[in-house]
């Protein structure tokens, strides 16, 4: 039929609606018929209901020319008019006459579990009863129907997409279209059908021609427990594989970012672009699985690309710490894709360690350095590094993982070293503030006093053997092939002059809690012996030449060097905490003062011998080696002198330490160094009169203190303290939540849990809880998570002070917070109760069920945001006026064209935060629909807890917001008021299945009321998710029977002032008005 021949638009729509007038009626009789009985008086019996015809497809048939009239007819309007989206004129019936297509038509022809379920289709005609599946066609004649129907719902030939109804239609009929044609294009019982094989091809062009997102909104609505095996196994392999189309793993990661938020109750943060941590871990399990039809190197190489643009940031800085998590948490932290020689540890690992270090898995770096023939050869470029350490930044700080930490930086620390010291010197601030991050976070999550000792042995690493940091081309940094210019006086003097600033870098680590305290001590004597006790440089120190004695001269020379320097620092750091070390010291100077007496004694021994030598004139003559004294000895005596000039030093400043108090353990190694100090005291010239005489003031002041403690009474040990490991736990959990990096904080958030868990009697209950409220307000999404983990498993220990600061914060009567801050407390507070379960009694309940209750009623005010918010538009008018002023009338916007749809909205947005914001100083909508819902959570976990005063205060308030506040804005508060009484229905039916006997609950004319308010709102308010809500909590009731919910006995239920939920429903359809009636109370019950 031509467009032409067509009815016009009133036309089809006055048919459609006189056709689907039976569908209005509500009445008890019409509602109990099935769709396909109230509608067969619209046929003609004659031409359309013919004998022997199925009344299913004559009446699919007539609702699919009524709606291909419509749609003919908005063809033929005018675009402008007639095509605005949810024409509220058209698409309510256009949809309806739909809804009867796919569920009375498709539906009964697919198999079961086929489709979309019916309770997640829309729910404008949810109470009408709808046919099961049909028995009575043959699987030919459903074949059949099927090909006819997915024709009629296709869009009309030339028009697709040009009108908003086709447009609307089309993305309605989605998945219904794709469930046809898995039906018969997959399903075993059609596979004998020749032209059924053409409805795969038809399935992927749509597939193809789909954007990501709209296939998994659809395919997830497909993709539930009842489909079938055959139809689960094509879409899970649909869905696996949408990650690989382009931008497929950005549209993911957004897919079940925007389902976390819509599945989310409480009113979420206006923080934007955040990616909830429920839709990462569900994005890195699906990343992570590899499909059946792909191997998983390929699998993870095609991720790769799109995984690791994203890292760098090319869809924005939220979506690169998605990026991060998914890489580290899920594919690197899944053993056999992580491991060494696992794909996903070569595909995104590999290229990072290389990057910072090219020695890390080649051998050629690793090669003498006489054999390089370019030693200036660009290694890593500025970008490669520059990206390497951006990506590895993220992946570390994405989520607080210290395995992965491990596995990354320990085999990087030392070339993060290097590159730290190097970023310092060029006063390169971008590059120092990262890998001081870096090694910060190495430090704070995994390493200890063994990895601080190693930078500080190798304080002058400035690279492996092959390779050295060297300025980029952009004017960064960047790898390149070592020098062999060795030797040279400028580089020699460079170097020196960069350890005054590596020892500053070191004494900064040491100074910035990286370590403990007492393992600073290990740290001092483990480098001071290095040196002081003749060790050897350590093997990770770069040789240019090995056959040089020059270069290993000078190599010594400045390692010598940078330890003085160190010890020097390290010493003025110690001085105030000298005593604590003072067994290690002890021996440390026990060793070098004893080391030298020996010496000496050997030394006079030599001289004695060459003086009885008769022939040793002679021999001095001829021998040139035994020159004495020689350059050689005499450095050699100058560098003892010193050595042991430092080990005085340490024994002066622990003697003279106020704290320090000897103990009868160090009694052996105190008189072993005086009497050390008594011979050195002793020593003829050419010893330095400094070094005998300091001996020799030492030497007495020791005897006093060797005598003094043991003369009379050894002093009593100190009693071990028990809570000694829990204290340094919790100071350093304490340092850990004020640090800069979120691993660090979510690691000391992970110590103070540790703690909590095992009742430490060191916590301060009510500071712990008030520095974790403060927690809450945290920038990134896991460490705020992790708080409300930590509330949790504190509140459940310490119900009362805990439930009670939360509380307090939440109503927060001095403004101090925002409202994000507050949302976020909300949040806690909803997961306290859930973890509280049973232990929800007594003063607990009480605080939430008044606090909850005070904040979502009405009677809240907040004259500082009241205040705030005039000053805040007054500016705004004022700007205005400024402008308007200075323009010489009304400012013109130059774009207007471009921007109308934009404007348009941003100006609705504008209006539903409007909206939400409280008027006249009163509290704002999403912090009292917040309230609601935590009290019906509350409700819902122990409803015996919370009191019956308390749930009928709850029950009446709800009432209150659905009969009083129904203007724009406050549709949010709406939905938390209906699922507060679906909330008390679970607690009661919970209740009853658990055989708890309440002596409250919904009975008789306050049911009644209950259900007048909720029918009410179901017929009027402007509200789908309300209705929708609504028609649920009213299911729910016309399912239970009334002596059911309210636990009276079984006897009781049969009496006459129990009435069925349906009966009440239909007094309630007969006088829909909710005010006319007494407000709904909770009842005691004798």
């Amino acid at each position: 039929m031509s467009m032409e021949n067509h009815p016009t638009l009133p036309q089809a729509l006055a048919a459609a609606r006189t056709y689907l007038a039976p569908l209005q009626k509500k009445d008890r009789a019409s509602r109990a018929l099935p769709v396909l009985d109230r509608l067969r008086g619209g046929l003609n019996s004659t031409a359309q209901l013919q004998e022997g015809t199925n009344a299913r497809v004559a009446i699919v048939s007539h609702t699919i020319a009524l709606l291909r009239d419509v749609r003919y007819a908005v063809l033929k309007g005018d675009v402008s008019k007639l095509g605005q989206p949810h024409n509220p004129t058209i698409s309510p019936t256009a949809f309806l006459l739909l809804d009867i297509i796919l569920l009375e038509g498709v539906y009964p022809c697919l198999s079961d579990g086929v489709g979309v379920p019916k309770e997640k289709r829309t729910r404008s005609v949810s109470q009408l009863k709808w046919s099961e599946r049909d028995s009575q066609l043959s699987s030919n004649e459903k074949r059949i129907l099927l090909f006819q129907y997915l024709d009629d719902l296709g869009a009309l030939e030339g028009h697709g997409g040009v009108q908003s109804l086709e447009k609307d239609i089309q993305e309605r009929t989605f998945a219904d279209r794709i469930a046809i044609l898995c039906e018969i294009g997959a399903n075993p019982t059609y596979a004998g059908y020749v032209e059924c094989n053409s409805s795969l091809p038809m399935l992927s062009d749509i597939l193809s021609s789909s954007s990501t997102s709209q296939l998994f909104y659809n395919l997830t609505e497909l993709l539930h427990p009842e489909a079938p095996a055959w139809l689960r196994e094509r879409l899970t392999e649909t869905l696996s594989l949408l990650p690989l189309r382009p931008n497929g793993v950005r549209d993911t990661v957004r897919y079940f970012a925007i389902r976390s938020y819509d599945q989310n109750m409480i009113p979420t943060p206006s923080k934007e672009d955040v990616t909830p941590m429920k839709a990462l871990n569900l994005a890195s399990r699906l990343f992570s699985s590899v499909p059946r039809s792909m191997a998983p190197d390929i699998w993870f190489t095609d991720l790769s690309t799109q995984l690791l643009s994203l890292l760098d940031g090319s869809a924005g800085p939220e979506i690169a710490k998605a990026a991060g998590y998914i890489i580290g948490t899920g594919i690197l932290g899944k053993k056999v894709y992580g491991k060494p020689d696992g794909v996903g540890w070569k595909l995104f690992a590999k290229p990072i360690l290389s990057n910072i270090d090219p020695s890390l898995g080649n051998p050629e770096m690793l090669a003498p350095i006489n054999q390089v023939q370019s030693p200036f050869n660009s290694l890593v470029s500025e970008t490669e590094l520059d990206t390497a350490i951006s990506r590895l930044d993220i992946l570390l700080s994405s989520h607080p993982n210290p395995n992965l930490t491990k596995r990354f930086l320990a085999p990087l620390y030392l070339p993060l070293w290097a590159l730290l010291c190097y970023s310092a010197k060029r006063r390169q601030s971008k590059w120092y503030s990262r890998v001081s991050n870096l090694i910060r976070m190495f430090f704070k999550m995994v390493a200890g006093p063994e990895q601080m000792i190693k930078i500080g042995q190798n304080l002058l690493f400035d690279g492996r053997r092959g390779w050295v940091f060297a300025p980029g081309g952009a004017g960064g940094i960047e790898v390149r092939r070592r020098s062999n210019l060795v030797g040279n006086a400028s580089t020699f003097m460079e170097r020196v002059s960069d350890i005054d600033l590596r020892a500053k870098e070191y004494m900064k680590l040491l100074r910035g809690d990286l370590i403990l305290d007492h393992e600073l001590g290990e740290v001092f004597l483990s480098i001071s012996k290095s040196w002081l006790l003749g060790a050897q440089p350590s093997s990770e120190t770069p040789k240019a030449l090995e056959a040089s004695d020059t270069a290993m001269n000078e190599q010594v020379m400045l390692g010598k060097i940078a330890n003085i320097k160190l010890i020097q620092n390290m010493l003025d750091l110690m001085k105030d905490k000298i005593a604590s070390y003072s067994s290690l010291l002890l021996e440390l100077i026990e060793q070098i003062l004893s080391n030298f007496c020996h010496e000496d004694e050997e030394l006079k021994a030599h001289e004695a011998k060459k003086a009885m030598d008769l022939h040793s004139s002679l021999r001095s003559i001829v021998s040139h080696d035994e020159q004495v004294p020689s350059d050689e000895t005499s450095e050699h005596a100058n560098e003892r002198q010193e050595i042991v000039s430092i080990a005085l030093s340490l024994l002066s400043n622990l003697l003279t330490s106020e704290d320090y108090l000897p103990s009868p353990s160090q009694d052996k190694a105190l008189k072993s160094i005086q009497s050390s100090l008594t011979r050195i005291s002793q020593l003829p010239a050419p010893a330095p009169p400094t070094l005998t005489t300091t001996a020799s003031n030492l030497s007495a002041l020791l005897n006093i203190t060797i005598t003094a403690p043991f003369s009379s009474a050894k002093p009593t040990a100190p009693e071990p303290d028990p809570l000694r490991q829990d204290r340094k736990t919790y100071t350093l959990a304490q340092n850990y939540l004020m640090d800069e990096l979120p691993p660090v904080r979510g690691q000391g958030l992970s110590l103070l849990t540790s703690l909590i868990k095992a009742h430490s009697p060191i916590l301060d209950i009510p500071s712990t809880t008030i520095l974790l409220i403060s927690m809450l307000q945290d920038s990134e999404d896991y460490v705020y998570l992790s708080t409300i983990t930590t509330l949790g498993e504190l509140a459940v220990i310490h119900p009362q002070t805990v439930i009670k600061h939360i509380v307090e914060s939440y109503a927060d009567r001095e403004e101090r917070m925002q409202l994000d801050q507050r949302l976020r407390i909300g949040e806690t507070l909803l997961r306290v109760v859930e973890k509280l379960g049973d232990l929800l009694v007594g003063d607990a309940a009480r605080w939430i069920g008044e606090g909850c209750l005070s904040i979502a009623g009405r009677w809240g005010k907040r004259p500082k945001e009241e205040a705030d918010k005039r000053r805040r538009l007054e500016t705004i008018a004022n700007k205005n006026e400024e402008a308007a002023k200075a323009w010489g009338g009304e400012v013109p916007n130059l774009y207007e064209d471009e921007e109308e749809e934009e404007d348009q909205r941003a100006d609705e947005i504008l209006k539903i935060v409007e909206g939400w914001e409280g008027r006249d100083g009163e509290e704002d909508i999403r912090i009292r629909a917040s309230a609601l819902l935590i009290f019906g959570k509350a409700v819902e976990t122990n409803v015996v807890g919370i009191g019956p005063a308390r749930v009928n205060s709850g029950v009446d308030l709800a009432m209150s917001v659905l009969t009083l506040e129904s203007q724009p804005g406050t549709e949010i508060l709406r939905r938390a008021a209906v699922l507060l009484i679906n909330s008390l229905i679970t607690a009661l039916d919970g209740a009853a299945e658990r055989g708890k006997k309440l002596s409250f609950g919904l009975a008789g004319e306050n049911l009644e009321a209950v259900l007048r308010v909720l029918g009410w709102v179901y017929d009027t308010d402007g509200d789908e998710l309300v209705r929708g809500h609504a028609a649920s909590v009213i299911n729910a009731l016309e399912a239970r029977h009334i002596g059911y919910l309210t636990g009276l006995p079984d006897n009781a239920a049969s009496g006459p002032s129990i009435e069925r939920a349906e009966d009440v429903l239909a007094r309630r359809l007969a006088d829909p008005d909710p005010d006319s009636k007494r407000r709904p109370v909770i009842e005691e019950i004798e």
